[in-house]
Order: C-alpha cells, then structure tokens, then sequence
C-alpha cells in the first residue's frame, strides 16, 4: 500500500538549490495607480429595521387561467362523524356556547362556594356521627 519507510521516501527527493530573494521591479506611472474606494460601513439592523421601502404594488394582479382550474370533487368528513347522534348534538351545542369574563368569574365563585359548602356538610356529618357513637358508647357503659 504505502511505502514501509518515511525516511527511505524523503531521502530519495533532491532538494533545489535555494536562490536568493527574487526582487520585483514595479513601474507605475500615477495615471494607473488608482485609490481604492472606501469600504462602506455595515449598516446595522436598528437602521435597517427603521428604514422604509417602497411598496412596488404590480399592475395586473396574477389570476390562474381558466384551462388550468378544474372543479374541486373534494369534501371534507362531517366533523362530529365517530360520535352518536346524543353526543353529537351535545358536542355542538358546547361549541356554539360563548362565553364572557365575567360569566367565567361567576363560575368560578360559585363553584369555590358550593365547595366550601359541601365541605362543611361533610365535616357536621362526621361530628354527628361522632357524637351518636359516644352516646351509644356511653349506653352501653352506663348499662
């Protein structure tokens, strides 16, 4: 594949006799030396951002031909098409509800009251039952 010795290869190439720096010898006359033009700056993206443009709004708006149009055979699935009748109707009438801010509020409010509510309930219910078995405790003490 490759040679099995680095030293063997470069031991082989002759190297050329150096000369001396070679000198150039330039003769200009001041009609062909010429300046070059200064690079412009970069514009930064704040000026350009700031910068306006013309609008180039065409003539003659682009319309397909009509040899290209054809008639479109596409149609789409009903949208509710996987449910049943019941849930469909339900479905829809969800959708076309709106809602405001302030109904959503209300909403909330009267759910975190019904909350509370429901909570107390639960907590007097387990106080009662409490009471009743102390009192069954106490009857069967007492007897």
């Amino acid at each position: 594949m490759g040679k099995k010795s680095l030293t063997k290869s470069t031991s082989k190439k002759k190297l050329a006799p150096k000369k001396g720096p070679i000198k150039k010898t330039t003769t200009r006359s001041k009609e062909t030396v010429k300046k070059a033009a200064p690079k412009p700056k970069p514009v930064s993206v704040k000026d350009l951002l700031k910068k306006k443009f013309d609008i180039i709004v065409p003539k003659k708006l682009y319309t397909v031909p009509k040899e290209l149009t054809t008639e479109s055979i596409f149609t789409a699935p009903e949208f509710l098409a996987g449910f049943e009748v019941g849930d469909t109707n339900r479905i829809k009438a969800l959708i076309a509800n709106t809602y405001s801010e302030k109904d959503l509020k209300a909403a909330a409010e009267e759910a975190a009251t019904e909350k509370d509510a429901a909570e107390k309930a639960a907590a007097e219910k387990a106080a009662d039952e409490k009471a009743a078995a102390e009192k069954t405790a106490d009857e069967k003490a007492s007897a």
